[in-house]
């Protein structure tokens, strides 16, 4: 084998290794924290409105070490992107419009913000789970509309 063939023969491997868009996906050794961890709204109104939250992503490798240039997905089942109130969906990403799934990539810091937006207001409820991912790692955030406060809470 010759030194052109070894070196294409790596350069393949690395592309797929990174994958097609030049990132990484996490680890097995790695963490993945969201936060919020869930998000709990109730609104009593006649109205539908909207709200939008940011999610803060962060990736951290087994030695403590942020996760840098590491792609992360959130994914909400197409039912809630499909759904729609007003001519907006019940749960969409801004920053990723018409599609059940959004990424973004871990800065120096091993964090990341996708934005999540949903409709509230006007008899709405239900729950939508969020799941991010990356590689073999995930964590469900699970948004949770009410239109009439819980009868169980305390005041």
């Amino acid at each position: 084998m010759g030194k052109k063939t070894l070196v294409v023969g790596a350069l393949v491997g690395a592309y797929f290794a990174i994958g097609c868009g030049g990132y990484i996906e996490a680890s097995p050794d790695m963490t993945l924290g969201v936060a919020p961890s869930s998000i709990n709204f109730t609104d009593t109104s006649n109205t539908v409105g909207t709200s939008t939250q940011r999610f803060v992503v962060s990736l951290v490798s087994s030695d403590g070490s942020p996760a840098s240039g590491v792609v992360v997905y959130a994914h909400v089942d197409s039912f809630f992107v499909d759904t729609k109130i007003n001519n907006q969906s019940v749960v969409s990403f801004p920053d990723c419009p018409n599609t059940d799934t959004c990424s973004c990539i871990t800065n120096s810091n091993g964090r990341c913000t996708i934005r999540v937006s949903y409709l509230h207001g006007g008899g709405l409820e239900y729950r939508a789970p969020l799941v991010f991912y990356s590689g073999p790692l995930s964590e469900v955030v699970e948004i949770t509309v009410r239109a009439q406060a819980d009868q169980n809470q305390n005041p």
